[in-house]
């Protein structure tokens, strides 16, 4: 049986968020599930035209993602939110815990990485709506700050979460790795073929 968020005393809540255009947070069930990796699967294909080494979807991806969120779905500990207009228009999943132990923010954090809605004209609406949710359960649960990730070219997203308050604290940057063999027959080539009149050594 679905457990019953402490965090949501009522069963729904829901609120205008463009005209006349109502929207519904609620906490998810397993029949948001599909429409969760649907979501989820879209995401990973966008950002794997952004970065496509670090993001490149595994094969099986969406199997494997199902028992993580039927897991969380049930797990008291974590926030799982759906926003509803007659289909499921995005959703958000938070999870707090202590901080690394060589910070001290001085409580506990809310982490948000999966975190999707069903197009990205939706992120100042439906994106908004369930982050504010979701910062109005947090500060119930004793957290003092909220981290949300998001890449660095995810732009609806990232303006969404600036114009909410939240500034960006840290980025990756990524780069492949080549294999040696490659790089030693690179230079191999430009050793043969390159411009010797140039060479340091001749000067």
């Amino acid at each position: 049986m679905p457990h019953r968020c402490p965090d949501l005393p009522k069963e729904r809540r829901s609120g205008p968020v463009a005209g006349d255009t109502w929207l519904m947070i609620r906490r998810a069930t397993e029949a948001d599930l599909e429409a969760m990796l649907a979501l989820a699967e879209a995401k990973r294909a966008q950002y794997a035209e952004y970065q496509p080494k670090f993001h490149r979807p595994a094969p099986n991806a969406r199997e494997m993602q199902r028992p993580y969120f039927q897991r969380l779905i049930h797990d008291e500990n974590a926030i799982v939110l759906v926003a509803e207009n007659g289909a499921v228009d995005g959703f958000v999943i938070a999870q707090t815990g202590p901080a690394p132990p060589v910070y001290d923010p001085g409580g506990l954090t809310m982490v948000i990485d999966d975190f999707m809605v069903r197009s990205s004209a939706l992120w100042t609406t439906v994106g908004r709506s369930l982050l504010d949710h979701v910062r109005a359960m947090v500060r119930e649960r004793g957290a003092v700050q909220i981290i949300v990730v998001c890449g660095p070219t995810d732009g609806p997203k990232r303006r969404m979460l600036q114009v909410a308050g939240l500034g960006a604290a840290s980025e990756w940057f990524v780069a492949s790795v080549e294999r040696e063999n490659h790089v030693e027959s690179s230079r191999k080539a430009e050793d043969e073929g390159g411009n010797h009149d140039h060479h340091p050594l001749k000067h």
